[in-house]
Formats: structure tokens, sequence, C-alpha cells
């Protein structure tokens, strides 16, 4: 039978505890020195930058979205809405209800609703700024209590009963 322990020359020791025990940083020395290379720092030729317009509101319906002065900037290469993008997925097959980009209502501050890809970040950063986004803001859900009571516009289409609750799922397993 082969030994189970770790054979990585830091645990040199007869215990393989690694909780509670320093482990030395590898690359600490590329990273403090400037030398190391992250994905952000490759530069090839061709390559775009995306950037992502977030919603600055917590609920609310996407009125109108007018990318046509951001498409106008020199450098622009591409925008992309929820529109664009309507394919539905999600964790579990009952609840395929999020999209890449929010498509008629965003449900958090941060929500994605557009994309821009420019030839330069400062180039997709202006463009961002001249995607013309209306919302009519909806009431904020801000609490389980107020989740699970009867709204006008739940966040989801698929809820019990008019409220934010998706399912109500019990389950048992042996001698309850």
């Amino acid at each position: 039978m082969t030994d189970p322990r770790p054979t990585h020359p830091h645990f040199h020791d007869e215990s393989p505890q690694v909780v509670g025990r320093a482990v030395p940083l590898v690359d600490a020395r590329g990273k403090v020195s400037g030398e190391a290379i992250y994905t952000d720092d490759l530069k090839l030729p061709g390559m775009l930058v995306g950037k992502i317009l977030r919603s600055p509101i917590p609920h609310g319906r996407i009125v109108r979205i007018d990318t046509a002065r951001a498409a106008a900037l020199p450098g622009v290469r591409a925008i992309v809405t929820g529109r664009d993008a309507d394919a539905r997925f999600g964790v579990l097959p009952v609840s395929e209800d999020e999209t890449a980009c929010a498509i008629d209502r965003v449900r958090y501050i941060g929500d994605c609703v557009a994309g821009v890809a420019a030839e330069d970040e400062e180039t997709a950063l202006a463009a961002l700024r001249l995607i013309d986004v209306e919302y009519e803001e909806l009431a904020a859900i801000l609490s389980i209590e107020e989740g699970m009571k009867p709204t006008a516009h739940p966040l989801h289409e698929k809820t019990v009963d008019g409220t934010n609750v998706q399912k109500f799922v019990e389950q048992r397993f042996g001698d309850v």
C-alpha cells in the first residue's frame, strides 16, 4: 500500500497536518517584485477589451436601451444587451430564469444591462457612458420577510402565489 501523506517538499515531517501550519507562497517573490504575469497583463494582436454596464437600481423595468451613440464611437466593435442573448439557464431545471444580461428588468444593483467590446479600455468605458437606459423603478425586496409576501411585481416569472418564493421543498429521508 502506498503512503497517503503528501509528497510535496514542504511536508517533510511525519504529520500530514496542513491546517494551522504556515505554507510558503512559492510565487511571492514574483508578486512583490511586479514580475508576476496575470491574465490582465496579456496583450495580444487584435485583442478587444470588454466592459459591462451595470444597473444602478435594485429593482426596475428596463423601459428602453439606446446603444446608438455608443455603437458610433470609433473603436467600439460590438455591443450586446439582454435582447441579443436571451438564452435562459439556471442551477436547477425548475429555475431556468437566469440570462447573461437583464432583458426586461433588473433585479439588483449591479445586474448586467449591456456589454461593450472595444479596441481599448478607455473606448470601452466611454461607450458605457454613452449607453442610455431608461428604467421604471419598482419596489425593492430588502428582506426575507418581504420576499415571502404577495407582490404586484415578483422578481421572477415562476413564483408561489405571487410572492418571491420560487418553490417549497420538503424532503424526508429514513425514519423521521
